[in-house]
């Protein structure tokens, strides 16, 4: 056998062994598949340019802004006038029975010719006459029951003028009449030898405690010989001072800066 047979023999047995194949029913299967690959890309392309729009749509909802309303009217308030309140003068702090009344004040001595005397009517601690007179000043007061009749007294440090150019000082004791505080006496001033006076106590028994200076001074009673005296009234109605004892002469306490003797 040659050649030409065996391969003859061959391609006979290679044709026993093959299938017929119907390729019209694998075209219309691969054709479907195809079909449905495109429309499922058409979705999702169409389901993405819905997004993109409604994206778009809300974006621009958000950004537009709305049209503006009509103008508020606004209704003009004429201003309310405001009312101040009137004006009251107080008196000044400390004053007491000497914010408002009418006091009669002893002599200042030989020093206090520019002082002035008698019947005044003090305010606010303070009587000024005018031109060519010093004001009476009023620095503190104390209350106690100077002559023992069961009613409060006054006892107030006048001074006459301000500051250490004041010719004269004097503690004096009033007594309450009505409207007017009428004087029991001086105490002590400066016309009985003191250079200055600083502070006064009231103490038990109605007594008086002055404090006195043998040095005019602006720079503190500690600075200059200074002593506490003490007043009692002894009573006889001579509308002065009665009972004020000798003192004796002042002098420096060194063991006592703050100035009160025991």
């Amino acid at each position: 056998m040659n050649d030409l047979d065996e391969l003859r023999t061959g391609l006979a047995h290679i044709a026993e062994e093959v299938a017929p194949v119907d390729l019209h029913a694998r075209v219309l299967a691969s054709s479907r598949r195809v079909a449905r690959r495109r429309a499922a890309a058409g979705v999702a392309t169409a389901l993405a340019a819905t997004v993109v729009a409604s994206a778009v749509v809300i974006d621009m909802n958000r950004v537009a802004p709305s049209p503006p309303g009509p103008p508020a009217t606004s209704t003009s308030v004429a201003p309310q006038p405001t009312t101040l309140p009137s004006y009251v003068q107080t008196p000044a702090p400390g004053s007491g029975p000497f914010a408002n009344a009418t006091v009669t004040v002893p002599t200042w001595g030989t020093t206090g010719t520019t002082c002035v005397t008698g019947r005044v009517r003090i305010v606010d601690g303070q009587y000024y006459r005018g031109a060519g007179t010093r004001p009476v000043n009023v620095l503190s007061w104390v209350t106690t029951d100077v002559d023992g009749d069961g009613r409060d007294d006054y006892v107030a440090h006048l001074k006459c003028g301000e500051g250490t150019e004041s010719p004269a000082e004097q503690v004096v004791a009033f007594r309450r009449s009505g409207g007017q505080l009428l004087p029991l006496g001086r105490v002590v001033g400066t016309q009985d030898g003191p250079a200055m006076l600083t502070a006064i106590e009231a103490r038990a028994g109605g007594r008086i405690a002055v404090q006195v200076l043998a040095e005019v001074t602006d720079g503190g009673a500690q600075f200059v010989p200074q002593q506490w005296r003490v007043y009692g009234w002894r009573g006889t109605g001579s509308g002065r001072w009665p009972g004020r004892p000798r003192s004796p002469p002042i002098r420096r306490q060194p063991r006592c800066p703050c100035g009160r003797v025991p």
